[in-house]
């Protein structure tokens, strides 16, 4: 399960800073969109975020990187085909 605000997030074109929690953790991690803490710790957490204020190349890079993927997969019409393509699948596997 991922969280909607994940989503609203990579619409705004900023990168992210998401704790590792596991699927968060996967899409930030491999669609590079932003930085994965190494844990929860309030450290942690504050150490990311100073590495993208820091950088600012790489905050944009990451941005515009979290942007197109909202566009290209999470859009809410693009999530609505795949799950109305995947409830036609099943039907179609019962009949």
């Amino acid at each position: 399960a991922l969280p909607v605000k994940l989503f609203d997030s990579l619409a705004a074109g900023r990168p992210l800073v998401v704790t590792p929690r596991r699927e968060t953790a996967a899409i930030v991690g491999r669609e590079g969109v932003g930085l994965v803490t190494a844990d929860d710790a309030p450290d942690s957490i504050a150490a990311a975020c100073a590495s993208l204020l820091a950088d600012e190349a790489l905050a944009r890079r990451l941005g515009t990187a979290a942007r197109a993927l909202a566009e290209r997969e999470y859009d809410w019409t693009i999530v609505g085909d795949r799950i109305a393509d995947e409830i036609l699948r099943r039907e179609g596997q019962r009949n």
